[in-house]
């Protein structure tokens, strides 16, 4: 049975359902990634914590491919549906979940080839080496099974089934911190990443039952498609590129940290990392339904709506940025004892540090949405650039620099290099292209 628009008529997307579901579901994400790392600062020493942390860049670039077919595909799904265009949803569909088990197979490989160099490279023979090697070596699950439930989830979200989305993060979470403190216990810090790959199995097979359950159903045939792969890289690569920006941002902020400071200072490393990349991760809510409601209203043509999008879009980034400050600087200590770090020295350290991250909240949502707004309406360069330069290069650059200088040094190197990155693009487009921020062209082609 063919999919079925939703409407006759040109259909709204509403903001709240998939804020909310989107938001709650990547709070219970980062509550998921906490417990995780709360589970291992209780059950083992500093250096295990840290040692999950090292790990990251490796995780974040299978996330990074994994997010070049699942948001572009969606995309192009959405699209196809504004367009009424049914046929070419189930090809793109099927195009996607192809390209999800493809992708899950060769990370499963190079875990399984290449553990010992990885553990290496990222902990340089320090005491965590162990905890690493163990920590990869049971990943291999994780990366197979990832990518698919990303593009399942995010199809159900943005289809129309944004709160069964969110109750199979709910099932998922809860699976994955019961399994963490059973493996843990039993399996050592391998067993706490073994169950994160298990809780993504339960939350592919409780997705594949609401497609079962939908009365309209999405024909599904295998098959690899290169014109789609290729359309759906580009308009991924500036959204998806975040991930792989965090990566490099967490690869030079581990390594200063750890060469510097030692364990105290991959331990600090680890706390705003975590807290940075949770505003990166719950300001997705708003972008998802930028996404969501950007790529209908383009299909229809219908640039009212498209306008309507983006103040919608810009007065929710500003106020989940200040409602974030706010939280972040209040609750400080709060935030530093879930990761139940044992030195009361590196506390404090920890502590100062999230008050200072407090600063860039609204400056990471605005950027989001900026970047999202440039993806889908063809200036992925400039949104590429952006989000590189924001999340990525420029933090990576100015905490190399500051964290040489002091421990607290690494904190500020991520908030200059944010805000300056944000500041150049805005500078760029309002003084040397004379264009409003925000503004909504038609024929754009896809550069700057």
């Amino acid at each position: 049975m063919k999919q079925q628009s939703m409407r006759d008529d040109p259909r709204i997307v509403l903001f709240f359902p998939i804020f909310f579901a989107a938001t709650c579901s990547n709070l219970l994400d980062c509550v998921s990634i906490l417990l995780d790392e709360m589970i291992i600062g209780n059950l083992f020493d500093d250096a295990a914590f840290g040692a999950i942390n090292m790990i990251e860049p490796f995780l974040m670039t299978e996330s990074f491919l994994g997010y070049l077919i699942c948001i572009g595909g969606v995309a192009l799904i959405i699209r196809a549906d504004g367009q009424k265009s049914y046929d070419l949803i189930d090809t793109i569909f099927s195009h996607c979940v192809t390209s999800c088990l493809l992708l899950g197979g060769i990370c499963f490989a190079v875990y399984t080839i290449f553990e010992n160099q990885m553990a290496q490279m990222v902990s340089n023979g320090t005491e965590a080496m162990p905890y690493v090697l163990q920590a990869i070596s049971w990943n291999r699950l994780d990366a197979l099974v990832e990518p698919l439930y990303i593009f399942l989830f995010s199809y159900v979200l943005l289809r129309g089934g944004s709160f069964y989305a969110l109750a199979v993060t709910i099932l998922e979470i809860a699976s994955n911190c019961l399994l963490s403190v059973v493996l843990g216990r039993t399996m050592g810090i391998g067993g706490v990443v073994f169950a994160t790959g298990l809780a993504y199995c339960i939350g592919i097979v409780l997705i594949v039952l609401y497609f079962l359950l939908k009365k309209e159903q999405i024909n599904v045939k295998l098959g690899f498609i290169p014109a789609f792969a290729k359309e759906i890289t580009v308009i991924s690569f500036p959204e998806g590129s975040y991930v792989l920006s965090l990566a490099l941002m967490e690869a030079v902020i581990n390594q200063i940290g750890i060469r510097n400071y030692g364990i105290k200072g991959i331990a600090v490393a680890a706390v705003v990392i975590n807290v940075y990349e949770i505003v990166i991760y719950v300001s997705e809510g708003i972008s998802q339904y930028e996404t969501a409601a950007l790529n209908e209203y383009l299909g229809q043509g219908n640039r009212e709506l498209v306008s309507k999008c983006i103040r919608t879009t810009v007065r929710a980034a500003c106020i989940e940025g200040l409602v974030i400050s706010v939280l972040y600087y209040g609750l400080a200590k709060e935030v530093v004892s879930i990761f139940d770090i044992n030195d009361p020295a590196t506390c404090l350290a920890a502590e100062t540090a999230v008050r200072l991250v407090a600063i860039i909240p609204i400056v990471i949502c605005f950027t989001r949405i900026l970047a999202i707004f440039y993806q889908y309406t063809n200036r992925v360069r400039r949104a590429s650039f952006l989000i590189i330069m924001s999340w990525g290069f420029l933090p990576a650059l100015f905490g190399w620099l500051f964290g040489k200088i002091s421990l607290n040094g690494l904190t500020v190197g991520v908030i200059v290099g944010s805000t300056l990155a944000l500041l150049f693009m805005i500078l760029y487009v309002t003084v040397l292209k004379k264009e409003k921020l925000m503004e909504y062209q038609e024929q754009v082609s896809h550069n700057v």
